[in-house]
């Protein structure tokens, strides 16, 4: 009898050193479960969702070289390596024609502000100036082979802008009527700015020096020399200011009829590579190799935003690759996965709060992108050819 009662004992004994045992387990694979949702549910809440793409076009393989939406939103033109330019209806995302407007691929397509003209230039070196609405040639003229990646419009939709994208970049400027070349400039170290009129330039010689020049007929030269090198420089869309790079790491913005200084900020450790305005001119974006945009005010001469690129993106510095609506607080650029990669990565920034909501990685090159007036549409073309994206948020 004592014999059964010490086994039972060391039974019961055995049974609850084995239920501990399963307890901890249990509790254990508990532990880890909990682990595991809260590291989903992280990586859900803080994942940046991708776009919509609402319209899709790519055919047998075929790049889509430039894109560009009319002033009221409702049509939208893109333009192929074969020299094609598609019109899109943005109310029901169907084509409504195609046009065969040059030999070759088509760089740049512009919709005049008034939308009644259409101008475009290619790789066959022609710019051609075409009726909005029936896509009749207008008119046409053979350019400087080094001006044919940018095509635009001034404010009056009655002057035409030519131009490249590197260093040493030409810029031509041409009247509607008559149609004729009314000036050609060669800038040393960034594109030409133009004033929204076009009858004034700026540009940088080869000792960097900023002249500010006005356009035929009216000939007449303001010249600013400094000590140190400009190194890119951008007209404001109201025509009285001029902010530039200078010495890499420092903005500064002029008076465009005195040529005097009227802002600046320093203390970048990286070399500024972009800058560019907001639509009133107000503000300034600035990028930076430190993979940073900053927002810049003129009144208070300071920083009022800082935008942090998301790991891993590097930030493309071309001046078409960036896109800011300041009314809708969107900031659009363009990057890369690393330094020496093609551009493939797009990156929308909210201006109010500084955050990145949206991001889409193509995996293949971007050539071009432009926002519909409302920033709601985003339209992207590359060697996938052409997409529109939702980006409302």
């Amino acid at each position: 009898m004592k014999q059964r009662s010490t086994s039972l004992i060391n039974d019961l004994r055995l049974l609850r050193s084995n239920f501990k045992s399963f307890g901890c387990i249990t509790q254990s694979f508990i532990v880890v479960v909990f682990v595991l949702i809260v590291i989903l549910t992280v990586s859900l809440v803080t994942q940046t969702p991708a776009p919509n793409i609402i319209l899709e076009q790519q055919e047998a393989n075929l790049s889509a070289f430039s894109v560009a939406w009319n002033s009221s939103g409702t049509r939208l033109l893109s333009s192929n390596e074969v020299g094609q330019i598609d019109v899109w209806d943005s109310a029901s995302w169907q084509r409504l024609s195609r046009i065969q407007a040059h030999n070759d691929s088509i760089q740049a397509i512009s919709w005049s502000p008034n939308q009644k003209y259409v101008a475009s230039v290619g790789f066959d070196w022609n710019m051609k100036i075409w009726d909005a609405e029936t896509f009749t040639l207008l008119n046409s003229a053979t350019i400087i082979p080094e001006a044919s990646q940018l095509i635009s419009w001034n404010s009056a939709s009655d002057r035409i802008t030519n131009g490249g994208l590197g260093l040493d970049a030409l810029r031509q400027v041409w009247s509607l009527s008559p149609f004729t070349n009314i000036a050609d400039f060669e800038s040393r170290q960034s594109p030409v700015a133009l004033d929204p009129t076009f009858t004034k330039a700026a540009y940088i010689d080869r000792r960097s020096i900023l002249h500010i020049e006005a356009i035929s007929p009216s000939p007449q030269t303001k010249m600013l020399s400094l000590s140190e090198p400009i190194l890119h420089a951008v007209w404001s869309p109201t025509g009285d200011k001029i902010a530039g790079i200078v010495n890499d790491n420092r903005i500064v913005v002029w008076d465009a009829s005195s040529a005097s200084p009227i802002a600046e900020w320093q203390g970048y450790s990286d070399e500024i590579t972009a800058i560019m305005w907001d639509d009133q001119g107000s503000r300034l974006a600035s990028v930076s190799v430190d993979r940073t945009i900053r927002i810049w005010e003129i009144a208070s001469e300071r920083a009022t935003l800082v935008m942090n690129a998301p790991p891993d993106v590097y930030l493309v510095t071309r001046q078409d690759y960036l896109k800011w609506n300041s009314a809708r607080n969107i900031l659009v650029a363009v990057g890369s996965s690393s330094p020496s990669d093609y551009p493939s990565i797009l990156t929308i920034w909210d201006t109010a709060n500084g955050e990145v909501f949206k991001q889409y990685n193509f995996e293949k090159t971007i050539f071009a992108l432009d926002l519909d007036p409302t920033a709601s549409y985003l339209a992207v073309t590359g060697t996938f050819g052409l997409k529109v994206l939702d980006i409302q948020h």
